[in-house]
């Protein structure tokens, strides 16, 4: 099956019984309709895994401890050129 998360997802309500993903809130154009098109797939009881980043508000780019924090979450994720 080839997707996209910007589009709705291709499956059936309750389909799943786990979803995990890598980087797709960070390339959604829409987050609240994602986060809902992924509720709706699921199961009752599913079990769900995010492995993404990003910056809240309070993100402070010249803290050297919020800077090292980005760092080492993105070199984790493989997101370094990001």
């Amino acid at each position: 099956v080839q997707g996209n998360y910007n589009d709705p997802l291709p499956f059936a309500d309750e389909t799943f019984d786990a979803l995990y993903h890598v980087q797709a809130l960070t390339y959604a154009k829409d987050l609240p309709a994602l986060l809902k098109d992924m509720h709706r797939v699921l199961k009752p009881g599913a079990k769900i895994s995010f492995l993404d980043w990003f910056k809240l508000p309070n993100y402070d780019p010249s803290d050297s401890h919020h800077r090292k924090l980005l760092a080492d979450v993105k070199a984790v994720i493989g997101a370094v050129w990001t």
